[in-house]
């Protein structure tokens, strides 16, 4: 039976690559893709209502929507399609800009026959790759805001109509712009305002019909910008009239105990959802069973900065001090996505948690069937320490490097340990197998997952110094130093003599090498 062919579509404003894009392709390719192409936004969204797509490769710089916003789109209005962005000059901004926004990939436009090779070999891998829906079904939810760019990219005349408790508005979309709206006694932008703050609601489109007035005559890319503007200013003067809540949780078999930096307010230590009016017991946060290394954890007061609880589909259940709430969402689609591609490459199992650390801070995640959580702490230190999360100097000096690679050769064998390797922040580095079930080569792919995690954690300002998931059948510890280079160790969840002293050891090791 022969394989099912895969459609795969190409977005760039360059006509010229297009065309040899093409004729490239169907030489790698054969039989087993049909290559689309569009040369904007518009053909682009055209194309994937009519015909659907299996991968979407994006221009990086293209005009009216740029890469990063048109993978967002992509990955609220279609999730089950895989996006990858090319660019004619990799950045390091830019590349974690984009793997925030939900690029699988980020990769330079190949320019020789090798390059476009090598192109062919990681869009291939993409498609083999490609997360079931269970899992990438985790966190997508498209807003109004997404709806309405969709109609005015594509060039569309429609009526958005939008209905919430206590709130019924609609929305003018004439040729891609919108021209008018209204909700309740409230009309143009602050109707917009609005209707672009409800929480939650359904809409429905209809075929366009002229409205009684017209009050918007902005471009729709300022009248959208401004009133999502206007939102976030009115939310945040919401947030500072009100009272500083502190939370204190004391989770179930954890010695930490979270409290509040200011113990004159309190607000509940359990958490509502909307299955329930009543409190649901308190977050069992992830409980760490791996070392928290090179050094001890400092000593202090644990902390609650922000919780998030997040269904499946997308809502929002609960939400705690998180003042960049679209970020959280964005972050934790990537890192569902990284950790099922784990799990796919290395045959894992499930993923039980994850959580990242630089020195005080700490960030833990659960993601389930039934809901994700994640949880942001810092420790209120005993003795004052440097910022946690430093930025990084210029890169390892070849020297470093030597070292790095030279200790590497000369470890000894740690009980529990599988695979370990040492790696630039810009390439892979080389991997020792401790276990004949875990050649070398099996892991090498888990080089630019983790050096991707590391670059969104910094990107978005999360601790990005130890970084640990943890699976059904093993666990995969990454320490970060100061000079960009990184340590792997995947450790067998299984091993009844799991040497945690010597992994702490080795870590401690290569911390201080010079």
């Amino acid at each position: 039976m022969a394989a099912e062919r895969k459609r795969v579509l190409f977005v760039d404003d360059d006509e010229s690559f297009l065309k040899v894009l093409r004729e490239i392709l169907a030489h790698w390719t054969g039989e087993s893709w049909d290559v689309l192409t569009a040369s904007d936004v518009a053909r682009a969204l055209a194309i994937l209502h009519q015909e659907s797509a299996d991968l979407v490769v994006v221009d990086a710089r293209m005009p009216v929507m740029d890469g990063p916003q048109l993978v967002g789109l992509l990955r609220r209005a279609y999730p089950q399609v895989a996006r990858v962005v090319l660019t004619d000059q990799a950045d390091e901004a830019d590349r974690a800009a984009c793997l925030s926004a939900g690029a699988q990939l980020y990769l330079e436009k190949p320019v020789t026959e090798a390059g476009w090779h090598n192109l062919f070999t990681a869009l291939s891998e993409v498609l083999r790759l490609a997360p079931t829906e269970g899992f990438r079904g985790v966190l997508r939810a498209m807003n109004l805001q997404d709806i309405l760019q969709m109609e005015c990219l594509a060039q569309n005349s429609s009526v958005l109509e939008v209905k919430a408790p206590g709130c019924t508005g609609q929305v003018f979309i004439q040729t891609g712009q919108i021209v008018h709206a209204e909700a309740g006694d409230k009309r143009g932008m602050e109707a917009l305002e609005l209707l672009l703050g409800l929480k939650g609601g359904e809409f429905s489109l209809h075929p366009f019909t002229q409205p009684l007035e017209r009050t918007l005559t902005d471009r729709w890319e300022f009248v959208l910008m401004e009133a999502a503007r206007r939102r976030d200013e009115a939310q945040e003067a919401a947030l500072g009239a009100g009272p500083d809540q502190s939370v204190t949780i004391q989770p179930p078999h954890q010695p930490e105990v979270a409290t509040a930096p200011d113990q004159t307010h309190q607000a509940p230590a359990s958490i509502p959802t909307p299955a329930s009016p009543q409190a649901c017991p308190p977050i069992e946060l992830p409980q760490a069973q791996a070392p928290t290394w090179p050094t001890a954890e400092p000593e202090g007061q644990p902390i609650l900065d922000e919780v998030l609880l997040a269904s499946p589909q997308g809502d929002v259940l609960f939400e705690w001090h998180c003042t960049q709430l679209n970020d959280r969402l964005r972050f934790l689609e990537f890192l569902s996505e990284r950790a099922h591609q784990l799990a796919q490459y290395l045959a894992l199992g499930h993923l039980d948690r994850w959580d990242a650390e630089a020195g005080p801070v700490r960030v833990l995640c659960q993601i389930r069937a039934e809901r994700t959580v994640w949880v942001r702490r810092t420790l209120r230190l005993t003795e004052p320490r440097g910022e946690a999360g430093a930025q990084c100097s210029a890169g390892p000096s070849e020297a470093s490097w030597a070292a790095a690679t030279g200790w590497l050769a000369a470890v000894s064998p740690v009980g529990g340990l599988l695979v370990v390797g040492v790696h630039r922040p810009d390439r892979p580095g080389p991997w020792r197998s401790c276990s004949e079930a875990w050649p070398a080569e099996k892991i090498e792919p888990v080089w630019r997952l983790v050096s991707d995690t590391f670059q969104v954690l910094r990107a978005n300002h999360l601790p990005a110094q130890r970084v640990c998931w943890v699976y059904e059948r093993a666990t995969l510890l990454s320490y970060r130093r100061h000079d960009g280079l990184w340590l792997a160790m995947l450790i067998d969840q299984a091993a009844p003599t799991t040497d945690w002293d010597g992994l702490q050891r080795l870590a401690t090791e290569f911390s201080e090498l010079t």
